[in-house]
This record gives C-alpha cells, structure tokens and sequence, in this order.
C-alpha cells in the first residue's frame, strides 16, 4: 500500500494472519484502530471487517496466510472520501 492510501474495507471467508513485511500504518476494525509496523503479526478471524492505511512515507508490505486454501474476500467500499483504495492486487 502506497503512502498516504489505504487497502479498504473487506472481511474474507477465512481466519487470516498478516504478518507485516515492511512500513507503517494502522489496521482499522470494527472495535477501533491500532499501529502496524515491519514485524507485527495481526491475527483476524473469519468475517471480521477490517481495512489497512499506511500512515508512513514508504510502501506498507504485508503477507496474508489464510486458514482455508480458496477464500471470498468481499470489499465494502472502492472509494473513500473520493478516493479510489487500493484493493487487491488479485482483482
């Protein structure tokens, strides 16, 4: 995720770990946000919505593995304030 943009909402039909490779940023969920940075682990049950900003000054890499070989991911918005999201590189 580039500076200054942001993944947007999704939730996925799998449990899923992300393991941030490099950056900062916050990881926004239902029950609020908090600070990602090179090294954390999130751990993010099946179905819970959740989004990535990169609130850094260079690109905020991150790994997911996901519990379940093929998994839905389903996107709640693709602009934000009337800016595109990033998104999946897969769509």
């Amino acid at each position: 995720i580039q500076p200054g943009k942001r993944l947007g909402w999704l939730h996925n039909s799998a449990d899923e770990i992300q393991f941030f490779v490099d950056g900062s940023g916050e990881i926004e969920l239902d029950t609020g946000s908090r600070p990602v940075k090179k090294g954390d682990v999130v751990v993010l049950p099946e179905g819970a919505a959740h989004d990535v900003r990169n609130t850094g000054d260079v690109n905020l890499r991150a790994i997911g593995f996901f519990a379940r070989p093929e998994v839905r991911h389903v996107w709640s918005d693709v602009s934000y304030h009337g800016e595109t999201v990033t998104g999946s590189p897969a769509s």
